[in-house]
């Protein structure tokens, strides 16, 4: 069955948002059967698309305004951060996360005596979480 084109046209603006549909290996909605749930489909993906283009554009604002009151509180010596009226920001400073380098551990492991193979005895499986990804294209 054919549909027809239902694309959109993208903004230059959010061209560095997206990726090359030529290069996914994801289904077209085209392969949906019936008319209604293939039009349910693209109606669902340009909402999700807009709605995760928009939320990528904000987060790249909200890194520069937290960026900004960082500075702010740093020339006017804020430590903690600043408020006004009902919004406030908490400045708590440069920070990094610890990460677990697997060949650090192996190699303890073996200081140990303790083969790399029981590792894997480590691991426990967590709860089951619905894993999703909404993908922008970008027109090609």
């Amino acid at each position: 069955m054919q549909h027809e084109d239902l694309t959109d046209d993208q903004s230059e603006g959010k061209s560095k948002r997206l990726r090359s549909a030529s290069n996914s290996k994801l289904p077209v909605a085209s392969v949906i059967p019936d008319r209604e749930e293939f039009k349910r489909a693209v109606a669902l993906l340009r909402e999700a698309g807009k709605i995760k283009v928009a939320m990528s554009e904000g987060k790249e604002r909200l890194d520069e305004i937290e960026m900004e009151l960082h500075c702010l509180c740093v020339a006017y010596d804020l430590n903690s951060g600043l408020r006004h009226g009902l919004f406030g920001f908490e400045d708590r400073g440069m920070k990094s996360k610890s990460t677990l380098k697997k060949d650090k551990l192996v190699n303890l492991l073996s200081e140990f005596g303790i083969p790399a193979a029981r590792l894997s005895e480590c691991y426990e499986s967590g709860s089951e979480f619905l894993d999703t990804r909404i993908t922008a294209f970008d027109l090609e």
